[in-house]
């Protein structure tokens, strides 16, 4: 079955944010934050080229960095570069002295790769160039981004197979030689799910499987959550939010892979209603998300398929809702 473009766009956005907040409101409940998961960077304004963030509205979440660059993308004129021109703090330049651990920069990695995601899905079409306008991201923690941009590519232009995805990963990324510690963990991956081996032994055997950290890295960790139960994403979520200790980057990699997949539709109703109701829900999707709203997300998802489309332009506003048959599905084309 074909889902429409505008479900996965919509299915990538609401799915991460999803699973941040809920990895988040179960970290809240039983400890603090960590403050490098909480605030992994900031952005700041640049004298020269296009700030992505003022002062005033400085993201500090890698969800309210990610929601930055979807309105910058959208902007008249915008080109994908622009995305890096606000200058990035990491946790170390904001702080003196002493060297981040293995642990904060798996991290920050897989932050970068959320911190991406409104390109990923502008660009899904030509994974050459989303490569080129990933190459923002520092080199050392690149490989996340590359392999969150992969996955979603096949995803959305209807081309994925979860039996053979790591294997293609492998061999089209040739992360053996850019990041071997997460090519091994791929690999274990791969195994695991044929195994059909259960969460506790996956944690385990990724977390054995590197030597940077005991822990497993969070990509690695979301694949296996994702491609276990890839047409399940309720099954998915609750796995990635399961592990020990808990990462919110897992859960949102894992969240906007299988809500990517499952689009919208896939999404329990009930999993998405306590974010209009409940004062605490809404207070952490604007801290963490920049967004008041579920709907101002989803929103925000129409506008960057316009983008993608061709079709949108900030100074003369469309009714977006006339317009979203025009693209059902991957290589598909219908009459508005």
């Amino acid at each position: 079955m074909q889902y429409s473009l505008v479900s996965r766009f919509r299915g990538a956005l609401l799915g991460a944010t999803l699973g941040d907040l809920w990895a988040a409101a179960s970290l809240s409940s039983s400890q603090s934050l960590p403050q490098n998961s909480a605030f992994p960077l900031q952005l700041i304004e640049v004298p020269s080229g296009s700030p992505i963030a003022t002062p005033t509205a400085t993201a500090t979440c890698w969800g309210a960095i990610a929601t930055t660059i979807a309105r910058t993308l959208i902007q008249p004129g915008s080109q994908p570069s622009q995305w890096s021109d606000g200058r990035v703090l990491r946790p170390s330049e904001t702080t003196s002295g002493g060297e981040n651990s293995a642990a904060d920069l798996l991290e920050q990695a897989a932050g970068w790769a959320i911190a991406a995601l409104p390109l990923m899905l502008c660009y899904h079409d030509n994974f050459s160039d989303l490569r080129s306008h990933l190459s923002a991201i520092p080199a050392s923690e690149r490989a996340e981004a590359l392999v969150l941009g992969y996955t979603l590519s096949q995803i959305l232009q209807d081309r994925l197979n979860p039996h053979t995805l790591i294997a293609q990963i492998l061999a089209d990324l040739d992360l053996e030689k850019t990041n071997w510690a997460l090519a091994d963990q791929l690999a274990e991956v791969q195994h695991l799910i044929r195994a059909g081996a259960s969460l506790a032994i996956a944690q385990r055997v990724l977390g054995a499987s590197t030597a940077l950290s005991v822990t497993p890295m969070p990509m690695a960790m979301a694949l296996y959550c994702f491609l276990g139960t890839p047409e399940d994403f309720r099954l998915s979520l609750v796995r990635s939010t399961r592990q020990f200790p808990l990462s919110p980057l897992t859960a949102t990699l894992a969240g906007a892979m299988s809500g990517c997949s499952n689009t919208t539709a896939g999404v329990p109703l009930q999993w998405r209603s306590p974010f209009q109701q409940r004062c605490s829900d809404a207070d952490l999707l604007r801290s963490r998300w920049g967004v008041e709203t579920e709907i101002e997300l989803l929103h925000l998802a129409d506008l960057l398929l316009a983008h993608w489309a061709g079709f949108y332009h900030p100074a003369q506003p469309l009714p977006l809702a006339r317009y979203r048959g025009a693209i059902a599905a991957p290589n598909v084309i219908r009459p508005i």
